[in-house]
């Protein structure tokens, strides 16, 4: 229901502002009617995070703020590599972040070469960001918190952490 914070994760739910129903695991952003579909990047197009469902206009729309997420992306060109920045592209659908100060959502965990194909994304919030920020990522065998404060590293989900450098 529109308003409802889900319990355990970093997705919240809001109105369909339109229909959405084609679009899920694509970049969102608010309106003042609820959520809708992000443009290409610009100063006014400012993504919340993706869609995980696929309301129609008034219903629930879900949205993953932060976390592991799918996100349908067009990477033909630029193509997107493991670790590079995401913004939002025409329809909602990720792209490589390529300029400086970006409104970015978050780091790409999968490389992509095609338009429309799904990929896994590590979700920060949505902000502003230089594209050459080094952020590593490193597979971890095991479950369990993480956190060493000494080195500032920290566990994100159960198979990766995350370190700033």
């Amino acid at each position: 229901m529109p308003g409802e914070r889900l319990s355990g994760s970093f997705a919240e739910s809001f109105a369909a502002a339109a229909d959405l129903s084609t679009h899920q695991y694509k970049l969102v952003k608010m309106t003042t009617t609820g959520v809708d579909l992000c443009g290409a990047q610009s100063a006014t197009e400012m993504p919340i995070g993706i869609l995980q469902n696929d309301p129609e206009t008034g219903e629930a729309a879900t949205v993953m703020h932060e976390g592991l997420s799918s996100l349908k992306v067009n990477a033909a060109s630029p193509n997107i590599a493991a670790g590079d920045m995401i913004t939002s592209g025409a329809l909602g659908f990720g792209v490589k972040a390529t300029a400086d100060k970006s409104q970015t959502v978050g780091r790409a965990i999968d490389a992509a070469t095609a338009d429309g194909v799904i990929i896994s994304v590590l979700l920060f919030g949505s902000g502003q960001a230089g594209v050459n920020k080094s952020l590593k990522l490193y597979s971890v065998t095991s479950g369990g918190a993480v956190w060493n404060a000494s080195k500032n590293f920290y566990q994100l989900a159960s198979k990766f952490v995350m370190t700033r450098s």
